[in-house]
């Protein structure tokens, strides 16, 4: 499974469709609530894409909860904002974990999915 968290409909179906185009079944949720128990109830996650910027928790938490159950799960962070956000150089030292900065192409998307699922 490859989950795709964002609050902005327009980008999560955006997302949806580049990730489609690769082969892959995408499940979308459009909050870190909703990413949470997305992935309490479903099967093995193959990569977690999300947006770091949302109401209530942010992407850096969720990425920090999903790999509690999947150690080495890779991590796509997409944000409009600069990759120097707190706590995101962190993760950006960890292995598997890429940074896209919005607004990104298809062929951005596809290239970053194809490295960290490969």
């Amino acid at each position: 499974m490859i989950l795709i968290v964002d609050d902005e409909p327009a980008v999560l179906a955006y997302m949806e469709i580049c990730v489609r185009q690769l082969g892959l079944t995408p499940v979308k949720a459009d909050s870190v609530h909703d990413a949470i128990g997305k992935l309490q109830s479903s099967g093995p996650l193959r990569l977690l894409i999300t947006d770091i910027s949302m109401p209530g928790h942010d992407g850096l938490y969720l990425a920090e909860q999903a790999r509690k159950r999947t150690p080495d799960l890779p991590v796509l962070f997409v944000s409009g904002h600069a990759p120097d956000l707190p706590g995101l150089s962190d993760w950006l030292d960890r292995s598997r974990v890429r940074f896209l900065k919005k607004p990104f192409s298809a062929e951005e998307i596809r290239l970053e999915v194809e490295r960290l699922i490969a």
